[in-house]
C-alpha cells in the first residue's frame, strides 16, 4: 500500500511539473527572440511611369536589406545603392530581371535610371532586418 501511495506522489510530482515546464518555456523562448523589423515596400517611381533615360530613388532609409522587382517593361534599367554620405555602395545593370543586396546597416536610397524605351516602374523593398 505504501509503494502504491509513494508512486502517486511521484504521479503527482510528475505532472505538475510537466505542466510548469509547458507554461513556462513557451514564454522563455518568446522573450529571447528579437522582434523582427518590418520590410517597408515603395513603388518607384510612387506614381505614373519612369520616362527613357529618367532617374528616381527612394528617400535614405536605415536599412541594411534591399530587394527590387523586375521592372514593369521588363526593359534595361541601371541601380545603385547609395549612402547618406553619397558614396555608392553597389551598382549594377539589368536586362528587365529583379535583385537584392545586404549591406552593412546605415542609411541608403536605392536609384534607379531607366535604360528602355518606354516608361517602367519597380517595387522597392528595404528592412533593417537580420
Amino acid at each position: 500500500m505504501s509503494v502504491l501511495l509513494s508512486l502517486r506522489k511521484w504521479s503527482l510530482f510528475a505532472a505538475l511539473l510537466a505542466a510548469l515546464v509547458v507554461v513556462l518555456v513557451p514564454s522563455a523562448l518568446s522573450a529571447s527572440a528579437a522582434p523582427t523589423p518590418p520590410t517597408i515596400c515603395q513603388r518607384l517611381p510612387t506614381s505614373g511611369l519612369l520616362p527613357p533615360g529618367a532617374t528616381a530613388s527612394t528617400p535614405f532609409e536605415f536599412s541594411n536589406t534591399w530587394q527590387w522587382s523586375a521592372s514593369s517593361a521588363h526593359q534595361p534599367f541601371r541601380w545603385a545603392l547609395v549612402r547618406r554620405d553619397g558614396v555608392v555602395v553597389a551598382a549594377g545593370s539589368s536586362a528587365g530581371a529583379g535583385g537584392s543586396i545586404f549591406v552593412p546597416l546605415n542609411y541608403y536610397r536605392w536609384q534607379v535610371t531607366n535604360q528602355g524605351n518606354v516608361g517602367q516602374f519597380w517595387t522597392v523593398c528595404w528592412s533593417s532586418g537580420p
